[in-house]
């Protein structure tokens, strides 16, 4: 692994000394065929990227380009069902004087505790 991760790493300086705009496209194709097998291993696009000695926005650019994907369309919407749940009575508490107090009480449970006070 560490061999074939030094092979990659000239690979990618050896590209740039060269002093070329853009990687050739062996060059692009070796290195992302050597981050799918790291993104199995389970590292993430950005530890990959690293390891390499790559920015991390080239690395993924290289990977829309390859599975033509274009990053500039907008990400689809996946449906989601809403559902309701009953929401819960709310439950009140009375503060008497000198300390008094009586909790969870329903709204027709405390009306009829305050007319019994009355």
């Amino acid at each position: 692994m560490e061999n074939e991760l030094s092979k990659i790493r000239e690979l990618v300086l050896t590209s740039r000394a060269a002093g070329a705009k853009r990687y050739p496209r062996g060059v692009r194709e070796r290195v992302l065929a050597y981050a799918r097998g790291r993104l199995a291993s389970g590292l993430s696009w950005r530890a990959v990227a690293d390891e390499i000695g790559l920015n991390l926005h080239t690395l993924r650019f290289w990977r829309e380009r390859a599975t033509g994907k274009d990053s500039k369309q907008p990400k689809k919407l996946k449906a989601v069902v809403v559902q309701s749940t009953p929401a819960a009575e709310p439950k009140l508490s009375l503060h008497g004087p000198r300390g008094t107090r009586v909790d969870g009480l329903s709204v027709e449970s405390a009306a009829a505790l305050l007319r019994a006070l009355e």
